[in-house]
């Protein structure tokens, strides 16, 4: 990865866009952070420029369901992805991992060490 570090966050709710902004800031993050308010905004700024991370609410009004959120994000490029979710069925979350290849899952409110430690590990130089 360059020096140069990108975030995308595709997230509906602006209550839970602005908290990780403020775990961004936390955890000493330094680059650009990019806010895509929905799957087509997402993957038209994925089209438009190369990300280091991104976060992705997996529960989004202009997606069909979570296969087609993912399914579509994990097509269009090769960037690791943290899926956020407030669902806590562990179902689902064995699902995404046995179908897709997330670097992690977490569920909202958003563990805050956990989630530093990935900011860190995965975009601070």
């Amino acid at each position: 990865m360059s020096n140069d570090k990108h975030i995308l966050y595709i997230e509906d709710n602006p209550g839970d866009q602005e908290l990780l902004l403020i775990r961004l800031e936390e955890s000493d993050f330094q680059g650009e952070i990019q806010i895509a308010e929905g799957l087509k905004a997402g993957l038209a700024k994925l089209k438009e420029q190369t990300f280091s991370l991104i976060f992705l609410d997996i529960e989004l009004p202009d997606s069909t369901s979570l296969e087609h959120t993912v399914g579509d994000i994990e097509q269009a490029t090769d960037t690791p992805i943290i899926i956020l979710t407030g669902l806590s069925d562990e179902d689902i979350i064995s699902k995404i991992y046995r179908n897709h290849k997330p670097l992690a899952v977490l569920q909202k409110p958003l563990p805050i060490r956990q989630l530093k430690s990935l900011i860190r590990e995965f975009t601070c130089s």
